[in-house]
């Protein structure tokens, strides 16, 4: 079995009745690959942080970011996965977390993609709908919707690859008419 092969057998397993991060999980694994085709990433590198970068949620969403990259290395050593490329994972998931790349002095090119595939998701409508879903349940305010909505519709301009606005635009212009209009109410 190859180390994809295990790493998603182990994602799997993790997101056994977790639908949604699933979905997640599929949406930045399949942008992320196809970002990287585009820019000459390591491939491989590149798909097992993206099938990793949410994988340990323990400690809440705020050590989410510094669990995985743990989690990860706890695993792909277990799986006899080589130092070096151990290393490469780990900063790549690091990245992927927006506070967390713009502390890093050299993010890796993978680590730049997969922040950017993981964002992408916040631009689309699934992303949003997760984002009111999860704050309606919180039982904040519509204001405060509005605000988290328009937050994540910053992430647009803070992607790091042009590569990237490209292909989600559509996608974001349809989210950002969506977000007008709720202002409109």
């Amino acid at each position: 079995m190859t180390i994809i092969s295990k790493v998603n057998k182990f994602v799997k397993s993790k997101y056994d009745n977790d639908e949604y991060n699933w979905i997640h999980n599929e949406f930045v694994t399949k942008h992320a690959l196809k970002l990287g085709k585009l820019l000459e990433a390591d491939l491989e590198i590149l798909e097992i942080a993206a099938r990793l970068h949410d994988i340990d949620f323990s400690r809440g969403k705020k050590f989410h970011t510094e669990d995985s990259a743990k989690l990860a290395e706890k695993f792909l050593k277990k799986e006899g996965y080589p130092s070096k490329k151990i290393e490469q994972v780990k900063l790549a998931i690091m990245c992927h977390t927006h506070s967390i790349i713009k502390t890093i002095k050299r993010p890796s090119l993978e680590g730049k993609i997969l922040h950017d595939a993981d964002k992408m998701w916040l631009l689309t409508p699934a992303g949003i709908a997760r984002a009111i879903a999860h704050r309606y349940k919180e039982n904040t305010s519509y204001e405060f919707i509005i605000k988290t909505l328009n937050k994540l519709l910053n992430f647009f301009s803070e992607l790091q690859f042009d590569t990237s606005r490209k292909m989600i635009k559509k996608d974001y212009e349809l989210c950002r008419k969506f977000v007008e209009g709720l202002k409109d109410v």
